[in-house]
């Protein structure tokens, strides 16, 4: 039996499935619900100066504008991400390697992948306290690890979700592609490797390989202690839900202590 060989195709060509099937998936309701989530934990005001950390597309400062906040940034390191937003300053950069100093009053990072190498996480929120002011708020949503190592290795193979019918015609006319996905948490050194194929109807094949560090709750808190943060509260995901060692996410509200 013959094979065929996989055609390659461009990045920009994945990064737009990627867009819909992140369209799709954070919904409105989702996002306003998040963002009531960021307004309430952070006590955001409208006239504080907030960072919108990895921000991609701008789903949250854009309802955060809407609501009247006014002083907004974000930052993402992928340029193509960032598109206008009016009365919103957007540069492109490396979360890992922010230039801000005194600049802020709340930081906030929602469904975190930062942590693509050990010593990310410190990198991130060293910079996260430089850039916030005196008693600045940063918000850090992250997976939840504990979940993680309980899920061990999971797969999933499902059609692409549909876009927004004003999103359609990023497609151009061609099909959504089968999604073929992977992941495997290593215990050793607490990173989670995921691959994921897309396989579209012409024979096409894109498989893109990520990796990730996760962190329990103890270890996180002595990285964010180490950067000058004392931790305040710790929930399980947006509804606020405790935390625990099945919930879906690890949200941790972090302070810049008086010693920085």
């Amino acid at each position: 039996m013959s094979t065929q060989t996989p055609q390659t195709v461009d990045l920009s060509e994945f990064d737009t499935v990627y867009r819909l099937e992140h369209e799709a998936r954070f919904t409105a309701a989702r996002t306003r619900l998040e963002v009531d989530a960021l307004v309430r934990v952070l006590g955001l005001q409208p006239t504080e100066r907030i960072l919108d950390l990895a921000c991609g597309w701008g789903r949250h400062l854009r309802e955060l504008k809407r609501r009247g906040f006014g002083a907004l940034v974000g930052v993402d390191v992928q340029g193509a991400f960032l598109e206008p937003i009016e009365g919103v300053t957007l540069f492109e950069q490396d979360a890992t390697r922010l230039e801000f100093e005194d600049a802020f009053d709340a930081v906030y990072c929602v469904a975190n992948g930062l942590f693509a190498d050990p010593n990310a996480a410190a990198r991130v929120l060293r910079g996260v306290a430089r850039a916030l002011k005196p008693q600045g708020r940063f918000l850090l949503d992250t997976s939840n690890r504990e979940r993680l190592v309980q899920a061990g290795t999971t797969r999933s193979w499902r059609k692409a979700a549909p876009p927004r019918a004003e999103l359609a015609p990023l497609l151009g006319g061609g099909e959504l592609p089968w999604i073929l996905e992977e992941a495997h948490f290593d215990l050793r050194t607490g990173a989670q490797h995921l691959e994921q194929q897309r396989i579209f109807a012409d024979g096409r094949c894109q498989t893109r390989r990520l990796t990730r560090f996760h962190y329990t709750l103890s270890e996180l808190s002595e990285r964010a202690h180490a950067a000058g943060f004392d931790v305040h509260e710790v929930y399980g995901d947006w509804t606020l839900a405790p935390y625990t060692p099945v919930s879906p996410r690890m949200i941790v509200l972090l302070t810049k202590g008086q010693r920085h």
